[in-house]
């Protein structure tokens, strides 16, 4: 028969500590889990259903008086556009007009004029011809320079709209030092992303810099192409988010892909260095060093499954690269396009989704950036 040892008072407060940190963890897990639940388990609800919820939204906003004097606002700023450019179009058409009256004529003219060596009317064919060649270059010039004043108004148009629409999106006090640019360009910010390779066309718009809860965010609307045959083949349409993770390395690279229905998307290909860690029907997700696959675990992959992938959303690619994370929305053309139809009125439903959106993206981003990476 042995003797049976006392435990010292360390030894049984250890003990106690190992067994709180077990019933907290499993806690955290019952917790986590339901959470995750919560998540996937909200209420699925089709696209006419959504459209009819938006629809109702910005009907109920329009009421408030901040809202409608914005509508009122950009549907001013969208009728004085359109008539600009109505008169700067007829113009162009008046003078290809006049230009193409005075080839024809002289054509004519030239066709039907006759007379004799001894004439003395033997210079007037040239002069004919000299004035034709006098109003096409003048008829040319005017129409480059009536084309650019075209831009012109539409580049004052599209940067009031966005003006106005980001100063919604990006309301005080949650955003800071709001900077919005019509035109600039982030091809870099996108290169840096890593999601496609070989991209040769690139154009951003919208692009703003404000500060979320003491973090710098950049974001932008562009397009990124493929050439193909000679062709430029579109691999993103949407709008990037941009956002440092000080908790993730360097040397971390992330790509996940939530997968799109259509032929309007591409599947990620930046993947040198980078291995599979999950590909399903919904899904794809790579990384840079398997030990890192809870950068993105099943909470985060549940708060991006709330995108939905539908008319507007063709699909949504987040890329962690440089301790930077990237989040790509790929949007179907008229979403982030400004609307000019003068027969429509503007519709609140592209702020209200962009917001939605936005939020959506945040809420990654606090997960990713509130965990704690282990090497």
């Amino acid at each position: 028969m042995g003797f049976k040892k006392e435990k010292t008072q360390t030894e049984i407060e250890q003990e106690l500590a190992l067994k709180l940190e077990e019933e907290k963890a499993n806690e955290d897990n019952i917790d986590g889990n339901k959470e995750n639940e919560a998540l996937d388990n909200e209420p699925q609800i089709s696209e006419e259903e959504e459209d009819k919820i938006l629809e109702e939204k910005s009907k109920e906003l329009s009421k408030d008086d901040r809202y409608s004097y914005l509508i009122d606002r950009i549907d001013k700023k969208k009728e004085e556009f359109n008539k600009a450019s109505k008169k700067i179009k007829m113009m162009n058409y008046i003078m290809l007009g006049v230009m193409l009256v005075c080839i024809v004529g002289a054509l004519i003219f030239l066709s039907l004029f006759k007379t004799d060596e001894d004439s003395n009317l033997t210079w007037l064919p040239y002069l004919v011809i000299g004035i034709a060649i006098v109003v096409a270059i003048i008829a040319y010039v005017f129409m480059r320079l009536q084309r650019k004043k075209v831009e012109k108004v539409g580049n004052e148009y599209i940067s009031f709209v966005i003006n106005q629409t980001n100063s919604v999106i990006y309301e005080e006090p949650k955003f800071l030092d709001l900077k919005v640019e019509a035109i600039a360009d982030k091809k870099e910010a996108f290169f840096n992303s890593r999601i496609f390779k070989d991209i040769k066309g690139f154009k951003s718009i919208n692009v703003i810099n404000t500060t979320y809860e003491g973090y710098p965010l950049i974001a932008f609307d562009c397009a990124a192409s493929v050439v193909q045959k000679n062709r430029q083949i579109p691999h993103f349409l949407g709008r990037m988010f941009v956002l440092p993770l000080i908790n993730v390395p360097k040397e971390v690279r992330v790509l996940f892909q939530l997968k799109g229905k259509n032929d309007y998307t591409f599947p990620v290909d930046d993947l040198e260095g980078l291995v599979e860690v999950t590909n399903n029907d919904k899904y794809v997700y790579y990384i840079s060093d398997p030990k890192y696959k809870d950068v993105i675990d099943q909470k985060i992959i549940s708060l991006i499954k709330r995108f939905r992938i539908d008319k507007t959303i063709y699909d949504v690619i987040i890329s962690i690269n440089g301790s930077s994370l990237y989040i790509g929305i790929d949007y179907e053309d008229s979403f982030i396009s400004v609307p000019s139809d003068p027969k429509e009125g503007f519709n609140l439903k592209r702020i209200i989704k962009s917001k939605e959106d936005l939020e959506k993206v945040l809420d990654i981003f606090k997960a990713i950036s509130s965990k704690k990476i282990h090497d």
